[in-house]
């Protein structure tokens, strides 16, 4: 703006459900002139909503054991679990935890912005997203907002991963295998028959969790006036 300092604000990071208040006031000066102002975590937090934000790196790097995003909820205070079995496809997409000791049929699952809650049993994913799509999401343990009418339970609330213009992917594999373990000590406690066996051997176990996943623009042809349009 003629007459004005050049105003930016740098380090501001928004996670989902993020709400936060910008004062800027516009100093004289000439253009050229530039005011910075770098962002910094507030030490009174105004808003009553208590919860906490699991980020795309705790997503990526901790390992799950059948890589369900909903072992990491557990990583929030005031979860905890049911006991039941984890989530399976279908109608076995039960909801095995609890938000700050209330029915599990009363938390609210939503990806995007969209419910992905079963309204007929409350206690039913209608999609399980997976860890290479999920962006971060954030849990709500108390008092959330108006716009979670139906959440007495708690919000889980996913966000999905964004494309980009390049062509990447990834592969992965989780190994275990009783080979790499080693025996417990009762076990070997138990020793060993004249040719040299365990009488306890260690327990047979043989798990691999692979997979991968690529992503890249899409191209939509005469999607839009004056040629094909590209999206990320």
């Amino acid at each position: 703006m003629p007459g004005f300092k050049e105003h930016l604000n740098r380090g501001l990071e928004l996670s989902v459900n993020d709400r936060k208040t910008l004062n800027v006031t516009l100093e004289p000066g000439a253009p050229s002139e530039t005011v910075t102002v770098t962002a910094e975590t507030p030490i009174i937090q105004t808003s009553p909503t208590v919860g906490d934000v699991i980020e795309n790196r705790r997503i990526v790097e901790l390992p799950l054991n059948n890589r369900n995003f909903m072992q990491l909820i557990m990583a929030v205070p005031g979860v905890t679990s049911s006991g039941d079995s984890e989530i399976g496809v279908g109608l076995t997409n039960t909801v095995n935890i609890s938000i700050g000791g209330q029915r599990r049929n009363s938390i609210n699952f939503l990806v995007d912005g969209v419910m992905d809650t079963d309204v007929g049993s409350n206690i039913t994913l209608l999609s399980v997203p997976t860890i290479d799509s999920i962006q971060e999401f954030r849990v709500i343990t108390s008092v959330p907002t108006a716009e979670f009418g139906r959440s007495g339970g708690g919000v889980v609330n996913l966000i999905t991963r964004s494309g980009t213009r390049q062509f990447h992917g990834g592969f992965y594999e989780f190994l275990r295998n009783d080979k790499l373990n080693a025996n417990s000590f009762f076990n070997n406690a138990a020793g060993s028959f004249a040719d040299g066996t365990p009488r306890a051997p260690r327990p047979k176990l043989r798990y691999n969790n692979y997979g991968f996943n690529i992503g890249g623009p899409v191209l939509l042809p005469r999607f839009a006036e004056g040629g094909p349009s590209v999206f990320g």
